[in-house]
């Protein structure tokens, strides 16, 4: 509740400020969802975070743009916005960047069947489990069937399709996103191989509760294109939008080139408190790192 009162007071701040030194102006948001605008645990938004939106989008209309970029599939976040008794105001998001930003109404980007196979193969020679693989299309989220995956997304409303055979079934679709866990060793040697061997696809690390009892958390790796990510998307749809000015707003490891973007583009960076407070700590390192290498950005924390 904390981090969400901080959130709604940064947007009131952020739109007032802007609107006054861009009266013309178009004015975007960016925003990661999961321990962002969702509270950590929850399957939907808060209802103070749904009325700060609207009555932004009320009061500032066209020139004001509030976009979801997000791990999930759009269908997903389609979803939380029904679950959120939100079907009247779905307009409340104007695109849904989905996958870490391999998948939009604008472009997909798809990682290579070749890259695919030989990527599984190696996890599971580094001592990954086939219950650990899950992967995206545009708007379809795989699992192995299995009763705690299963569970898993049951718990959470979310759809998906479970397959007997999920390596067979990775090796013949498009897939935008591959998310693999487990243990920290069994990860990060996975990344490192990964890296080592030049494969055409970005890395995204961060925590995972999949497949445990909630408290405990697995290690995670979401791989998408090299051609992709949520700083690249955010970079190309503010400029479609001709954005004037824009923030970004992230709670995770995968939410750094997102954080990146931003500063490259003198925006503002909103990151918010992740439950884990190393990585917030980990984030605003690297945040300031970039900044101070690059001389550039503008940052507003809302996590003081």
């Amino acid at each position: 509740m904390k981090n969400q009162m901080q959130v709604n007071n940064f947007i009131k701040r952020f739109l007032e400020d802007s609107k006054m030194k861009n009266a013309e102006g178009r004015l975007c948001i960016f925003t990661d969802l999961d321990g962002t605008v969702i509270p950590e645990g929850q399957a939907s938004f808060d209802k103070p975070f749904i009325y700060a939106i609207k009555r932004t989008r009320h009061r500032f209309g066209n020139n004001m743009y509030f976009i979801a970029n997000t791990g999930r599939t759009p269908d997903d976040v389609k979803n939380i916005i029904e679950r959120s008794r939100m079907k009247k105001t779905i307009s409340i998001f104007t695109a849904i960047l989905g996958n870490n930003g391999a998948t939009s109404e604008m472009i997909n980007f798809y990682i290579s069947n070749r890259d695919v196979s030989e990527i599984l193969s190696l996890f599971m020679q580094n001592g990954g489990q086939v219950e650990d693989i899950r992967f995206a299309t545009d708007n379809d989220i795989f699992i192995n069937n299995d009763k705690e995956s299963n569970s898993y997304y049951q718990k959470r409303g979310k759809t998906v399709i479970a397959s007997d055979n999920i390596v067979e079934r990775a090796n013949r679709e498009h897939i935008t996103k591959i998310t693999l866990t487990g243990k920290m060793e069994v990860i990060d040697s996975l990344v490192k191989v990964v890296k080592e061997k030049g494969y055409k696809c970005k890395l995204h690390e961060g925590n995972s509760k999949f497949r445990t009892d909630g408290k405990n958390k697995k290690r995670r790796v979401d791989i998408t294109s090299d051609l992709c990510s949520k700083g690249i998307i955010t970079k190309h749809v503010a400029n479609i939008l001709k954005a004037t000015i824009f923030a970004v707003m992230g709670n995770d490891e995968n939410d750094i080139s997102m954080f990146e973007a931003a500063i490259d583009c003198n925006g503002y960076i909103v990151l918010v408190e992740n439950e884990d407070e190393k990585i917030t700590e980990k984030l605003k390192a690297q945040i300031k790192e970039y900044s101070e290498r690059k001389k550039l950005g503008y940052i507003t924390y809302c996590t003081d």
